[in-house]
């Protein structure tokens, strides 16, 4: 079919505590990406659904949200989502294992359960192990420490 995207949906899980677990759908960009554009884009249909553990991480998730969005107000920018810096260390980390030229990606969804103490890492292992699958890489290759991968998907 022609333009059609390949998609990758990746879920992870914490070792030692399945209550949380990040899941991720992305795709590569076009094109090399172009400093001043946009790293992480989202589609138009993206969704994003991170709930907190507990009643300490949704209040630090709620004033993260809170300062992003007033960031990016100021900037003149539209407001999507707290967690584009994680999927851009994923991203980029799985760029770099694959030695291949930054293209920047497209992000269709994002949930999970998160609490604090480095839960959000689980959002930088899905999105690196994403891109190194887009790319043809070894899924089995990519170390997750603390994570182990529950699903991987390709359409």
């Amino acid at each position: 079919m022609q333009g059609h995207k390949k998609v990758v949906s990746v879920t992870v899980q914490r070792v030692g505590d399945s209550r949380v677990w990040v899941g991720i759908s992305l795709s590569l960009r076009p094109t090399e990406y172009v400093p001043g554009e946009y790293y992480v884009d989202y589609s138009d249909d993206f969704r994003c659904n991170i709930t907190a553990l507990n009643d300490e991480a949704a209040k630090a998730f709620e004033e993260q949200a809170t300062e992003d969005a007033a960031e990016a107000a100021a900037e003149g920018a539209e407001y999507v989502c707290s967690w584009g810096g994680y999927i851009t260390q994923g991203t980029r980390h799985g760029f770099r294992l694959q030695q291949t030229p930054d293209r920047g990606v497209l992000v269709s969804r994002l949930e999970g359960c998160l609490g604090l103490d480095g839960d959000v890492e689980g959002i930088i292992w899905a999105a690196a192990l994403g891109v190194v699958l887009l790319l043809g890489g070894d899924g089995s290759r990519v170390e997750t420490p603390g994570w182990r991968t529950t699903q991987c998907r390709i359409d």
